[in-house]
């Protein structure tokens, strides 16, 4: 599990070693870097999925990444987990250019080796540490733009052990995030070629009915999801996936009657997408949902926060929202300390707001999203 991240210059996003727990909320107003926190985190994730190193860059910017009015130019994230290890890594840009050279090291530090200034192509140099440690530097060759590449630089190069390779792939290569307004429901709803590759759910969610597919194929099938979503929708008696021809698609049964994904609600597709994420055969390291309150009734959220913290497809789940009655439904979690609260600012900047804190409203009897509710400052107060 992931214990701290820091983020310096991504877009409008400042965190400094921000302490994490199982369960993290991120609250604030709206364009404070809260989605871009979870971009930022679930960069090396899409690494390990995506085609060329470049488009992932492209995706999240290119020269985009840098906070406006600001003359920095260099990006840079850091993951650490456990007590002894961790992963950086620092974008440098070339304002006239573009993207010109990536640097890397572990936790131990060490300087940073960079390319000459003259080669403007992606070209990483790390550094990586044994647990107490130290390991030289070394020049890495130059890497293409293909994913093989990519992943085999991350996962094989240069001094790093069998059991520091197996931590790195184990963390960032099952690390998703997902944003609820991306998710297009009319087309979800329609059927889809079949297919036998989906393995995890797609950021668009436009193959839900393939992985819930891939979910029946378990020896369970189906039935611990349906249990799960009976806690929301009461009167579900089943689930299929249904074939004809080359498509595939998903109805339900609700009271002896079956229906169609096109003939449900938004919030029931929603309520469908997020119990495949919290309970699916895709086992993760981190999971990230950017406003999963979105469609669904207050009734519902209190649903949705108590499969989040019993949720077993993820070691790490974090959550941006503006709900106040999500957030009352997290409180008891977080006086625990098993969830952790992460305010943002309007500058971006990201604190992690402890139990201690509010302690003096919480033994009065009020719920997070009360505190949330009257802009109390430590929540990050009002956006005016």
């Amino acid at each position: 599990m992931f214990t701290s991240f820091t983020a310096r210059n991504y877009k409008n996003l400042t965190a400094e070693k921000v302490a994490l727990g199982r369960v993290n909320l991120l609250v604030g107003p709206n364009n404070c870097g809260k989605s871009n926190f979870l971009r930022a985190f679930g960069f090396a994730g899409e690494v390990m999925q995506a085609q060329a190193f470049k488009s992932v860059v492209d995706a999240h910017g290119g020269l985009g990444m840098l906070p406006r009015g600001s003359s920095a130019d260099v990006v840079g994230v850091r993951w650490e987990w456990a007590s002894d290890f961790g992963y950086e890594m620092n974008f440098h840009f070339d304002r006239g250019v573009g993207f010109s050279k990536l640097a890397e090291r572990g936790k131990d530090g060490g300087t940073i080796v960079s390319l000459p200034e003259d080669r403007r192509v992606f070209g990483p140099v790390v550094g990586k540490q044994l647990v107490g440690t130290k390991v030289k530097l070394s020049d890495m060759p130059l890497l293409k733009m293909d994913v093989k590449s990519v992943q085999q630089y991350l996962w094989e190069g240069a001094g790093g052990s069998p059991s520091w390779q197996e931590r790195f792939r184990s963390h960032f290569s099952t690390l998703r995030c997902y944003h609820s307004s991306h998710f297009h429901h009319s087309a979800i709803a329609s059927p889809v070629p079949r297919a036998a590759d989906s393995l995890s759910l797609s950021p668009d969610g436009l193959n839900l009915s393939n992985f819930l597919w891939t979910i029946d194929q378990s020896p369970d099938g189906l039935d611990p999801l349906k249990s799960h979503l009976r806690e929301a929708l009461r009167d579900l008696e089943r689930i299929w996936i249904r074939e004809g021809g080359d498509y595939r698609w998903v109805s339900l049964k609700m009271k002896g009657q079956e229906y169609s994904l096109r003939e449900v609600s938004d919030g029931t597709l929603q309520i469908l997408l997020l119990s495949a994420l919290l309970f699916g055969s895709d086992k993760m390291s981190v999971l990230g949902i950017d406003e999963p309150e979105l469609n669904l009734h207050p009734a519902w959220l209190r649903v949705v926060a108590s499969w989040m913290m019993r949720a077993n497809s993820a070691e790490q789940i974090f959550v941006s929202t503006h709900s106040s009655d999500l957030l009352d439904a997290f409180t008891e979690g977080f006086r625990t300390g098993e969830v952790h609260l992460l305010v943002f600012n309007q500058e971006g900047e990201v604190k992690r707001v402890s139990p201690e804190q509010l302690d003096p409203l919480l033994v009065e009897g009020w719920e997070l999203g009360d505190i949330y509710r009257v802009g109390d400052p430590a929540m990050g107060g009002w956006p005016w």
